[in-house]
């Protein structure tokens, strides 16, 4: 054997000899996930978890990297794939749009923030007995009116929400809502405390009506939608969807069974609650709402200026929930997260809501915040 055969007989033993070695010591030469797989394998493991009928994200991040994935379906019984492209009910995300709209009357001289109610809509007689309150617009949009939430107080025998619950189909004007509400009574003294209430914003969608002289849908799809080109976002006026959709599937019962309740009556919610969107213009809208696109910079400050107590804070029409910025929505089979954290855009959605179970859009997104964000 010559030498040079030695030579590379001792090498390719070495070499055998440190790969023992590193099988011994554990060490794992598998290249690590990317966020994308990372993102993809918590997403599927999240819907298997809660037993969701899908989930679907948009993450841009500062870089402007985008991430967009859904998982699961659509239309559960249909097997019918959920995409990022198909309208879902974004809920409260709504009153985003509503308080938007009502900045921009507020930047044409329509008004000031602190005009009061009665003063804007003084033939709402729902309203009369609270003539004199001092509720203020500023305080509809932060939810310091002290107004009840109409959706869970008493009405009757029962509870407008297990009325819904029971005919989502069921018509409902603003003023009735408005009166569920004050025929409750305050549950604050206006201004001094912040109470989350559906009733606030469905007073500002009268208050946009009346000084606007058009209805809601119109005003926020001239003066909103249209301009940012969200051209895959409306404000409903029937029940039954248009185009694409993902089925909204809800747990009415609390016993983990899951019902459809993707046709439900947009007036149940109204300017609080009922937009239809996509996940991409859901992102398009996060990025100008944040960065006060359409406002004046001053108007922009204003929205934002409030304090965080305990990791949360309201401004006008936008929430601060743990460093994140932005609005979540629930509504009848549908889950909501739309926030910016650490110069990131998250947008995410499930088409179902469990009474009984965590809210799993928010789940979602605490997970992929540590993908991104690890503590």
């Amino acid at each position: 054997m010559n030498g040079v055969t030695k030579l590379i007989l001792r090498v390719l033993s070495l070499t055998l000899l440190l790969l023992l070695s590193a099988c011994d010591n554990g060490l794992d030469n598998t290249p690590p996930k990317t966020q994308l797989e990372l993102l993809r394998e918590m997403l599927d493991e999240v819907v298997t978890e809660y037993d969701a009928p899908g989930a679907s994200m948009a993450i841009k991040l500062g870089d402007g990297t985008l991430f967009s994935l859904s998982t699961g379906f659509a239309d559960r019984e249909n097997e019918i794939p959920l995409e990022t492209d198909q309208y879902f009910r974004v809920g409260s995300a709504t009153k985003t749009f509503t308080a938007k709209a009502a900045l921009l009357l507020y930047q044409d001289g329509l008004f000031q923030l602190d005009d009061s109610v009665e003063s804007l809509l003084p033939d709402l007689e729902e309203f009369s007995s609270l003539h004199g309150s001092g509720i203020t617009v500023r305080m509809l949009m932060n939810h310091t009116s002290g107004l009840a939430d109409y959706v869970g107080v008493p009405y009757g025998d029962t509870y407008p929400f297990y009325m819904m619950i029971d005919d989502p189909l069921r018509e409902w004007t603003p003023e009735a809502l408005v009166e569920i509400s004050v025929d409750y009574g305050l549950q604050s003294v206006p201004g001094e405390a912040f109470s989350y209430s559906n009733t606030n914003y469905i007073l500002l969608g009268l208050i946009i009506e009346k000084l606007s002289g058009q209805n809601y849908a119109a005003f926020v799809k001239k003066h909103l939608i249209d301009p940012l080109g969200l051209e895959h976002t409306f404000v409903p006026e029937s029940e039954a969807f248009s185009g694409d959709y993902a089925h909204g599937y809800f747990e009415k019962d609390s016993d983990g069974k899951l019902y459809d309740y993707s046709a439900q009556s947009p007036t149940a919610v109204w300017s609080a609650g009922n937009i239809v969107s996509t996940v991409p213009d859901l992102l398009i809208w996060l990025e100008s709402l944040l960065g006060g696109e359409l406002l004046s910079d001053e108007i922009r400050d204003e929205q934002f200026d409030f304090e965080v107590a305990d990791g949360f804070g309201y401004g006008l029409g936008v929430a601060s929930m743990g460093g994140a910025l932005g609005h979540n929505g629930t509504v009848f089979g549908y889950q909501t997260q739309m926030f910016e954290f650490s110069g990131s855009y998250f947008v995410i959605y499930t088409n179902c809501y469990y009474q009984s179970k965590d809210n799993v859009s928010n789940v979602i997104f605490n997970r992929a915040k540590e993908i991104f964000y690890p503590e």
